[in-house]
Parts: structure tokens; C-alpha cells; sequence
């Protein structure tokens, strides 16, 4: 039952080990700890806070009594955390996920649970977006609870760079390249970015979505061994912009934090930074920023956010992870936190009053009916690091070729 979760390494065994020293422990904690709300999530950047603070709120306004567990590596961090809690019987009372069809594996497994739709079965207050219902719906309610949507491809420009030199915003990559030179020649970099390889994922997928077509791309996120030459050729094209691109980023882009990439763009200092729409409450001002799909992209690469419910042990925790549910099963919660996240709601046709300006934008691309293509958890995990992994790795190799590059991504992915 836990293959799914646990990493498949040596620490899912010595996890596995511990828990039968443990499990007396974990009893004695689940009957004194019932009314806590412990949650296990990713959400530690400065930015992120007041989100979290809104969900942490929401909680403490229903009575519990928050337990904050944050972990500082991602989803990859977040699914060792819910491994090793569960194998040492100490589920938490929810955990941060990537919406998609692993949370019904984990509900045939018994490691989740339903989360029970509002109304009862009476007729609910909102309905999801339909691209989420179709995700997360399930006999007697949901798999998850949907929490906001990210886009990710999505760029931010500082309008005063591109006003001050009289340029529009760049219909294709090859047009930023060629307004380029005059930005930096005005003392501002063009693109900001960090070498990182989560943060550079968005970069190389921003390029690749203008290089290939939305099922070539689904394809060759999801390991379809069709359209292999569409595939590779805009594979190498993309890398073979990204090495151009590489002469206009910050020299200072080694493990720079996300959140001074954005400051770049705010205050000036670089023209323009490619990452996922969590950056938007950061560009609210449309006198400033303009934001949107990155150069020449067509359609939309998309994931959500969710909270899993693990299975409890005892009635008492289950009672309160029931208040729980209930008191962010609203949409007065999921407007405001998505507000605050940024990105998009997952309530169909909702309009946030409080919904920033590049999230509004996004909003209305998403409602236009552009192609989107989703991103599971497996593509998470498989073909999008296998993919920012490469481009990582072609960054900091001068002398590694585009060919080279596309080739290990196919090798990685195993085509």
C-alpha cells in the first residue's frame, strides 16, 4: 500500500523500521493531539506567507490549533515528509499535493481519504472549474480538495523598460532576442533568472511551447513514442534559443532565490523574468507591468495545487479534520487564497474582488478557450525534471551542443 508514496530508495526501508518503534508513540499522540491541524506543505518563500496566513486563519477561526510542518524542497520534499509520517503511523491532518489521478490511487490505498462535497447532498454552493471537477471528482465527493490554479508559462515585463525604448511587447523569442541588445545597452538586463533547476524548467517549457504543438508537447510529457522528429526538432531549437538567451540573463544567476528574480523586474533592474503565475501578487500595478503568455506561446501548460486528507487513526482526529474540510470547502476561502497565491480560482466563474492584475490577465486567457495541456504529478516527477534537468545542465556547459541536449532528454525519458 505505501509504494506510492514511500521513496524507493534505502529510506523507505529504515522509514519502514522505525515504524514499529513508533507506532505505541503515534497512539498515545492521535487521542491528545485531535483538535490539531498539522500540515505538511512547501510554502516557505516570503511571498508564499500570506497565503499560508490565510489558510492558517481560516483554521484557527474553526477552533484548531495550527501545527505548521513546513518542508524547504518542493513536492519531492513534501512526498518524503508524507512517507516518512506514515510509515511512522503519525499521518498529519493534511498535506500539500499536485492535483491529478495519483490522489485516487492513494484513495484506493486507504492512505486518503473523500473529501465530502459541500451541501450535503444538497445543491452546492459553487462547482469547481470543469477542468478540475473532471480531476478530482469521485464517488461521495472529491480526492483532494482544489486549492488555485498555476499556469506555467507566464511572463512579467516592466512596462517603463519597454515604453522607455519604444518597444512592444516580443511576438516570438526570436523578436525578444532581437530587442535584446538595446535593453542591455540601456543599463537594464533583459531577463532575469536563476540557474536553479526548478526555476529553469519554466524557461525551457516557455520556449518549448512555442516550438511545438500542444499534443506533441502532451506526448512528450507523458513518454508517447509518437512524433519523435516534431519532438526532437523542437527540442534542439529550444535549447539553441536558451544558449542565445544565456548572453542576456543576469550574470549573477547561480541559485539565485526566486524571489530576487521578481525583484529584478520590480524595481527596474531587468526588463522581463519567466516563472510559474505564483509571482503575480508581486506585479499588481498595470501602470508598471505588463504580464501574460511568454513570447509566441499558443496554449497553456497548467497544474493545480490541492490538499490531500490522509486516513486518520482515531474518531477524534477524523471529527476535526471534518471542521477542517468544511471550513475550507468555502469560496469565500478559495477566492481569497487564491488571491493571495496567485495564479487562478478553482471556483467556476469566479471573479476574486481582490484578484491581482497579471492573475486577471491570466484569467481571462484561461477562459478564452486556449488549448491547455495538464500537468499530472508523474510528468512532475519524470519528464519535467528529466527536461529542466537537461537545461540546467546546458546552461552551465558552454560547449555542450543543442543536439546533445535534446538527446539526453530522450534517453532520460526513455524513448
Amino acid at each position: 500500500m505505501m509504494k506510492n508514496i514511500l521513496p524507493s530508495d534505502g529510506r523507505g526501508r529504515r522509514l519502514l523500521l522505525a515504524a514499529a518503534l513508533a507506532a505505541s508513540a503515534a497512539g498515545a499522540a492521535s487521542a491528545k493531539d485531535a483538535a490539531n491541524f498539522q500540515l505538511v506543505h512547501p510554502w516557505v518563500a516570503p511571498p508564499e506567507q500570506k497565503a499560508l496566513g490565510i489558510l492558517r486563519s481560516t483554521i484557527e477561526k474553526a477552533g484548531l490549533t495550527w501545527v505548521d510542518d513546513p518542508v524547504s524542497t518542493n513536492f519531492d520534499g513534501v512526498r518524503q515528509k508524507l512517507a516518512a509520517l506514515m510509515a511512522l503511523h503519525l499521518p498529519p491532518t493534511a498535506v500539500f499535493w499536485i492535483g491529478g489521478a495519483d490522489a485516487g490511487d492513494l484513495l484506493a490505498s486507504k492512505i486518503i481519504r473523500v473529501v465530502p462535497a459541500q451541501g450535503e447532498g444538497e445543491k452546492p454552493a459553487f462547482r469547481f472549474d470543469p477542468e478540475i471537477e473532471r480531476l478530482v471528482a469521485t464517488e461521495g465527493g472529491y480526492t483532494a480538495l482544489p486549492l488555485n490554479i498555476h499556469t506555467q508559462n507566464h511572463i512579467v515585463y516592466n512596462r517603463a523598460v519597454f515604453d522607455r525604448l519604444k518597444l512592444g511587447a516580443p511576438k516570438s523569442w526570436e523578436e525578444f532576442l532581437q530587442m535584446a541588445p538595446a535593453i542591455r545597452a540601456s543599463g537594464v538586463v533583459p531577463l532575469a533568472m536563476s540557474d536553479e533547476r526548478w526555476q529553469i524548467r519554466f524557461l525551457i517549457l516557455s520556449i518549448l511551447v512555442e516550438q511545438i504543438d500542444p499534443m506533441t508537447m502532451e506526448r512528450l510529457l507523458t513518454g508517447v513514442a509518437t512524433e519523435r522528429a516534431a519532438m526532437r526538432a523542437g527540442l534542439v531549437n529550444s535549447f539553441r534559443l536558451l544558449k542565445r538567451l544565456h548572453e542576456f540573463a543576469n550574470a549573477d544567476n547561480h541559485a539565485l532565490p526566486w524571489g530576487r528574480v521578481v525583484e529584478m523586474v520590480q524595481t527596474g533592474k531587468a526588463a522581463s523574468a519567466v516563472l510559474g503565475d505564483f509571482m503575480s501578487p508581486a506585479f499588481d500595478n498595470p501602470a508598471q507591468f505588463s504580464c501574460g503568455l511568454p513570447p509566441g506561446n499558443k496554449y497553456i501548460i497548467w497544474s493545480f495545487d490541492v490538499l490531500l486528507f490522509p486516513t486518520l487513526p482515531t474518531p477524534e482526529q477524523t471529527h476535526f479534520q471534518n471542521v477542517a474540510i468544511g471550513a475550507l470547502n468555502t469560496q469565500s476561502f478559495l477566492d481569497e487564497y487564491a488571491s493571495a497565491k496567485g495564479g487562478l480560482p478553482v471556483v467556476q466563474g469566479a471573479q476574486p474582488a481582490g484578484i491581482n492584475y497579471c492573475s486577471n490577465v491570466v484569467l481571462k486567457l484561461w477562459n478564452q478557450g486556449l488549448p491547455k495541456v495538464n500537468v499530472t504529478p508523474l510528468v512532475w516527477r519524470n519528464a519535467f525534471n528529466v527536461i529542466a534537468a537537461a537545461a540546467e545542465m546546458f546552461w552551465s556547459k558552454p560547449n555542450m551542443t543543442a543536439e546533445e541536449a535534446a538527446d539526453l532528454v530522450f534517453r532520460m525519458i526513455g524513448k
